[in-house]
């Protein structure tokens, strides 16, 4: 691991267990970078003594930013470290990559900055370039992974919420991102209606009207 890698803007400002996550796959994956996107198995081999939601979230967060691209092959899963063979020297015995490049078949990587361009300080660690076109596959697929990671959730009342949680002082942490998105998602088409009523009795959970929580209502705050 390079020292640029401390260095990154992005990743130092973010979550830690971000940059963690990314520092171990790069432990993990073969000689071109790539690993099956297996997140459990990963979340053992790198982060096994946090909740499991915390490397998940962290794998969207990474994927949302750049730093890996998640994609698809005969039905399997893999990830692909950006830049990786720019920034790694594997001995020479060690084993051929035996998982598909994610730019067969018309794929590719989205390219990171150049770290010489003139700008914003940048280090020389990759960071995501502006989002670039990509094929219809891939950009579905980075939707995917992008902020709203569950199924049937209401992007606009997911919104709303985390902004209340962070107007009370009570953001939602990153490893309890995924868990609350799927208990807003789970209340189907009253997703709106629950983020209005638990924000109009101050609640820091999500509950449908006539329901009441067992934790204590948000400090400091009126509705």
């Amino acid at each position: 691991m390079k020292p640029s890698f401390f260095k990154n803007e992005l990743l130092a400002t973010s979550d830690p267990l971000h940059a963690w996550v990314f520092e171990g796959l790069w432990c993990i994956a073969d000689r071109e970078g790539r690993l099956e996107d297996r997140p459990r198995r990963i979340h053992l081999e790198i982060n096994a003594g946090r909740a499991f939601e915390g490397t998940e979230s962290s794998l969207v967060w990474l994927a949302d930013n750049g730093f890996i691209l998640r994609y698809e092959r005969g039905g399997t899963r893999y990830i692909q470290i950006v830049n990786f063979t720019k920034h790694q020297n594997p001995h020479v015995r060690e084993p051929s990559s035996t998982i598909p490049a994610p730019d067969e078949h018309g794929a590719s990587t989205v390219p990171a900055l150049d770290p010489h361009q003139s700008g914003p300080a940048l280090s020389s660690f990759p960071l995501p370039d502006s989002p670039s076109p990509l094929p219809t596959a891939i950009a579905v697929e980075r939707a995917e992974t992008r902020g709203i990671a569950v199924v049937g959730l209401d992007p606009e009342a997911w919104k709303r919420w985390e902004t209340y949680r962070r107007e009370i002082r009570r953001p939602i942490k990153p490893a309890s991102i995924l868990a609350a998105q799927r208990k807003l998602a789970g209340f189907g088409a009253d997703q709106a209606a629950v983020v209005e009523n638990s924000i109009a009795n101050s609640y820091q959970g999500l509950f449908r009207s006539g329901e009441r929580p067992s934790q204590p209502k948000a400090r400091g705050f009126c509705a």
